[in-house]
This record gives C-alpha cells, structure tokens and sequence, in this order.
C-alpha cells in the first residue's frame, strides 16, 4: 500500500532537519511518495513605492523553482520525489494540496530551536496542524532523528475526538516501528478510578491493535501533568489532539515551554481532530 507524504520547504535548516528525520523515519518502508512542497508568497508592493516589478517577481519565481528541482535532485534516486511549486498563502496551498492527493502526512520545520517558545497561533505550522485534513508532523531545528520506541499520546479516553484515518496512521507507524504507545491521561482528582473510566469504542479497538500502556497523571493542571510525564519517560515522538482552538494555542506558550526540556527535540504528531478549526485572522 502506498505511502504518500508532503514534505514542505522554505529551503531552510530546519525544514531540511524536517526533511532529514521523516526519510530515516521512512527509510525501511516500501512503495513511499514524498512531494516536495514549496509555496511562493508573491511580493506586491504598494503604489508608488518602487516594490519590485512584476519582470521581478517572474524572475524570482523561476529562481526558486530552479532551486526547487535542484533540491530534488540531491534526493537519493531509488526514492519516489517529486516537486510542487505553487503561489499563495501556505495554510490554503497546503489544504488544497490535501484535498487533491490525500496524502498520509504533511511534515512541517519549526523554524529555530526556540520555535516552540516564538510560535503563535498565526504561524504556518500551526495553522496547517489546527486546519489539515490529515496528520502533520512538525520537527523541531533541533531535533536528531531516534528510532521510535515509545510514542506519548494524551487522549481523552471518553471522546478521543480523532478521526479513523489518524488512528490509523497512528497504527501504522507504531506497528511498523514495533514502538509502543504511552497513552497518558491527566486527571485533576484521585477520586477517580481509573480501572473504572469507559473508553470509546473506536479508541478500545485501536488500542487493541497496538502495544501500549495506560499512564494516569494525577495534576490539577493538564499542561504540567503532561510536561511531568514526558520529562520522566523521555518518548521520540508525542501525539497530540487540537481540538479545542485555545487549548491548542496554550500548549505553545512560552510560560509552558520554558518548562519542555525537550521541546528543542521531540517532533510533534497533530492528529486530525473531528472539528476542524478555521484560521479567524
């Protein structure tokens, strides 16, 4: 079955970092798409400003796709590579993509070792993860590729809220990783039972399907309660839900982050939520 990734570029170090760890993470999986991704926001001045001409922007546009097939090129060739140009804004180009190619991923750079304290909910990253219809990868500049054992997921046991093609992706690369998934769930209270607490059927099936192990975190802040958990268990990867707008946001300030020793290493896996929030900007 064919694998199908889009792969974005700013011809950056970090989305080069990003492009770097998703082909280790492919590097033993057969039949794998990958479309490189460049979009093109064309500059257009203000009247009498003397912005660059409209001769200038063609040119430019041609530099960049140059450079484009350039960077395909430098692809080993027994991989399947190959290029997107398109003009716009990355949020719309990026969904449109999406709609057209159904891709299984879309891999995102963060762009500076302190992204995950400078991101704000207008950055590209973001909107594509808060609006994708699939699951987006973002991997932080700093982040070295690690073969994939355990895989943090904080999941509301109840209403998981994530749609069956990201459970099945999220199968998928558990399985063909043997990883395992630490599935953590915070609650304010130890009143609760835990061994009580129903599970969605959807969420019951797919966690019969793949290794893991329940982790209940008792804090009465959701934030710290997941922060205390990943800094004791160390995962490759964290999987993470936006389904709330604002909740999404806060896991991205700066006030949280500063506490994230990893947050310069650990990509981030945004699953697709059931409710798809639009860009309000």
């Amino acid at each position: 079955m064919e694998t199908k990734i889009i792969l974005t570029t700013d011809f950056t170090e970090a989305s080069e970092n990003a492009i770097r760890y998703v082909l280790q993470l492919y590097a033993n999986t057969p039949d794998v798409t990958f479309l490189l991704l460049h979009v093109h926001n064309p500059i257009v001045p203000f009247a009498d400003t003397g912005g660059p001409s409209s001769t200038e922007n063609k040119q430019l546009e041609n530099s960049i796709k140059n450079k484009l097939e350039k960077r395909v090129a430098k692809f080993d060739q027994s991989l399947n590579v190959s290029s997107i140009f398109e003009k716009g804004s990355v949020k719309e180009v990026v969904n449109a993509l999406v709609e057209k190619e159904h891709p299984d991923l879309i891999v995102m750079g963060s762009r500076d070792k302190a992204f995950m304290e400078r991101v704000t909910l207008g950055s590209n990253a973001i909107l594509v993860a808060l609006t994708a219809q699939c699951p987006v990868l973002i991997v932080p500049l700093e982040s070295m590729f690690a073969p994939l054992q355990n895989v943090a997921f904080a999941a509301d046991f109840k209403n998981p809220d994530v749609s069956r093609e990201s459970f099945q992706y999220l199968k998928s690369l558990i399985q063909s990783n043997d990883a395992n998934l630490q599935v953590v769930h915070v609650y304010k209270s130890e009143n609760i039972d835990f061994k009580k607490e129903s599970i969605s059927k959807l969420f019951h099936h797919f966690l019969e399907e793949v290794k893991h192990k329940h982790h209940p975190v008792i804090n009465k802040n959701v934030y710290d309660g997941i922060l205390s958990f990943i800094e004791e268990q160390k995962p490759e990867m964290m999987a993470v839900i936006p389904r709330d707008r604002e909740v999404f946001e806060d896991m991205f300030h700066s006030s949280i982050t500063r506490k994230m020793a990893f947050h310069g290493q650990i990509p981030l896996l945004v699953l697709k939520s059931q409710v798809l929030w639009k860009d309000e900007s």
